[in-house]
């Protein structure tokens, strides 16, 4: 629990640093009547920076969730470090080299069914070498890469189907 605290400070003081910069930057702009003070700035700064900092929070926990379930319901094994360094692996992952792959594999077979296919066979890959790199037993980083890989897939399909919905 230390461990994923730490990491939700990490993330709330590297979404500040850049925010409260930004707002600092803009007010030397404003008028003299019109600048905030330091501590109003701070303050600003400080409930922006909530905002990424909760949606990584969410991605973060339904990563660990999906990771703890299928722990759970395969008696891995996982150690609660294994499964947090697993899913925060994963998380950098999403947000870094999946969008490439995914669009690379979308510009390669246009926008179908076969693309999820595709895109579902890269994640299980790349999950299962995470885990591997961590020092997960081969058979459960399998487990869990499908697991994982799988209801990330649903999750996004049923996105796609309500944004269809909502668009007739």
């Amino acid at each position: 629990m230390q461990s994923f605290i730490l990491i939700i400070s990490t993330v709330y003081g590297i979404s500040f640093l850049p925010i409260a910069a930004f707002i600092y930057t803009q007010n030397k702009k404003e008028s003299e009547k019109e600048k905030m003070g330091l501590f109003l700035l701070l303050f600003v700064a400080g409930l922006i920076a909530l905002a990424p900092t909760a949606v990584i929070a969410v991605f973060l926990f339904a990563l660990l969730g999906s990771a703890n379930v299928l722990d759970t319901l395969f008696s891995l094994g996982f150690s609660r470090n294994q499964l947090i360094t697993l899913t925060i692996f994963i998380l950098v992952y999403l947000f870094t080299i999946d969008s490439v792959i995914e669009k690379l594999v979308e510009y390669i077979t246009g926008k179908n069914k076969i693309t999820f296919f595709l895109v579902l066979l890269s994640r299980i890959f790349a999950f299962h070498m995470i885990g591997l790199i961590i020092g997960v037993q081969q058979a459960n980083s399998f487990i869990i890469a499908v697991g994982v890989a799988l209801i990330i897939m649903l999750l996004e399909i049923l996105y796609l189907y309500r944004e269809k919905q909502s668009a007739k």
